[in-house]
């Protein structure tokens, strides 16, 4: 792989999931996978680790992937990533995985030999990589001050990639009338919260419904399907639907972890609130509360069915914050993010190369 030879429009996007780290930086490597292939006319290749949850959401999605099944360990992974960087000499390597550090040699490696690098990240706290383009929606990101950084720095959540129709995006404001909450916690919900919160709504002295929005990756398809009919409300169940854009506005609330859906649900203006997953979720999901666009309910694995149940009543009853959520929603997260990462990609690769 020699500095300069990169003439092909090969794109490589490597990434990670498991059902530990669930499918968020997955998800978002198969809209950039789409999205660079559809806009750019891109040769892309997704590239990871195998994972029999991760094959699951992968299911179905028409995505070329270079899987390195033998890269047990980081040193391993960086070695058959190399290698094939060396033999796929591409245009421009994607990096969107949880530790970054970890793959910092191969980052370095493409940068030696003219391959243009992005990093998608999802830190709370300051972080500098040496890449072309770094990319951090995390709403802490918006007070750090990059400016002296080689690399060029897009933050906060107007850069969340998500599907680009969600710029064009349009839910009727909230009415006080709330009938059915979507709820969906993520591709693998390693935590089973699912369960807890259906079980909560049911204990709520509400006449609600639910659309349920899960996973095949998550393991517990059959068993959640079962669950549900023993329920006393209507629940009608989503499995590995291609997004939620449409679903948005079949719903007059919405409940979701702290990753990707919440970025998604604050774009579409549904109000809602969260129940986490991860700690660096909760971290992600306050400072939204801090913007009015979010109700945080709380760490889904420390907070009791009590609590639960409490604090999601009082919300699904405050039409105040509804309507607040509702008017701040596009002034924190408007949708174009993947439009404007395309873009950086533009002046980043010049004219000529796209």
């Amino acid at each position: 792989m020699k500095k300069g030879s990169n003439s092909s429009k090969k794109v490589l996007i490597y990434t990670e999931a498991s059902k530990a780290i669930g499918m968020g930086h997955l998800s978002r490597a198969c809209l950039l996978y789409n999205f660079l292939g559809s806009s750019f006319g891109f040769i892309v290749k997704l590239v990871m680790r195998t994972d029999d949850n991760a094959e699951i959401f992968l299911h179905g999605r028409n995505v070329e992937n270079a899987l390195l099944p033998n890269a047990s360990s980081d040193d391993e992974r960086n070695t058959e990533l190399c290698r094939l960087l060396e033999k796929e000499k591409p245009l421009l390597l994607i990096v969107d995985i949880l530790e970054v550090d970890s793959i910092a040699p191969c980052i370095a490696f493409a940068r030696k030999h003219g391959c243009r690098t992005i990093v998608i990240i999802d830190n709370t706290k300051r972080k500098e990589i040496d890449a072309d383009i770094v990319l951090n929606a995390n709403p802490a990101q918006l007070t750090q001050d990059y400016s002296t950084q080689k690399a060029r720095y897009l933050l906060g959540p107007m850069y969340f990639i998500m599907d680009e129709a969600y710029a064009h995006t349009e839910v009727i404001k909230p009415n006080g009338n709330i009938r059915k909450i979507l709820l969906s916690l993520g591709g693998s919900d390693h935590n089973d919260l699912l369960f807890r919160i259906l079980k909560v709504i049911g204990q709520i002295k509400r006449d609600l419904s639910l659309i349920v929005v899960s996973s095949g990756a998550t393991g517990y398809i059959d068993r959640l399907k079962t669950y549900i009919r023993t329920l006393p409300y209507a629940c009608d169940i989503m499995v590995d639907v291609p997004g939620l854009v449409s679903l948005w506005e079949q719903c007059d609330l919405a409940i979701t972890a702290g990753g990707n859906t919440l970025f998604e649900r604050i774009a579409s203006r549904r109000p809602g609130a969260t129940v986490c997953q991860l700690p660096r979720q909760m971290e992600i999901a306050d400072r939204f509360q801090t913007l009015k666009v979010n109700c945080n309910l709380g760490f889904g694995p420390e907070l009791g069915d009590v609590a639960l149940a409490k604090r999601l009543d009082l919300f699904i009853a405050d039409t105040k914050a509804h309507m607040i959520q509702y008017r701040q929603a596009q002034k924190v997260v408007d949708g174009r993010g993947i439009i404007r990462l395309g873009n950086e990609i533009t002046a980043l690769l010049g004219e000529g190369s796209i």
